[in-house]
């Protein structure tokens, strides 16, 4: 399992992989809770967005909600490494609320990266 530990020696394929069998398995968006529409890297009822599903959960407890990646890598929260393959599956989790919309934009993104489905 990667998580902000390990990001840095994973490949691409791998973090694409772990995203993609994340959010397909859980079927929906990770939200801060039920009553609003704000997207959580830990949400209610222990959801993970895409990039919550790359930290352990101690990981997790250290990073602020509300801000993307590309704030949490200045913010010195994390490092860079495959910062715009997760921002992108990042994007489909926050911006698509119909999750049958994620395997087409998903596959989008492996071919975007020339990465297997």
């Amino acid at each position: 399992m990667i998580t902000l530990a390990t990001l840095g020696q994973a490949t691409p394929q791998q973090v694409f992989t772990q995203v993609k069998d994340h959010l397909l398995k859980q079927g929906e968006r990770s939200l801060l809770s039920t009553s609003d529409d704000n997207c959580a890297y830990r949400g209610s009822g222990g959801k993970q967005c895409a990039a919550g599903c790359l930290m352990t959960d101690e990981e997790a407890s250290t990073i602020p909600e509300g801000k993307d990646w590309y704030n949490l890598i200045q913010l010195g929260k994390v490092k860079a490494s495959h910062q715009d393959l997760i921002v992108r599956l990042q994007t489909i989790h926050d911006d698509y609320p119909d999750v049958d919309d994620w395997p087409d934009l998903l596959q989008k993104v492996a071919s975007r990266y020339g990465l297997t489905y």
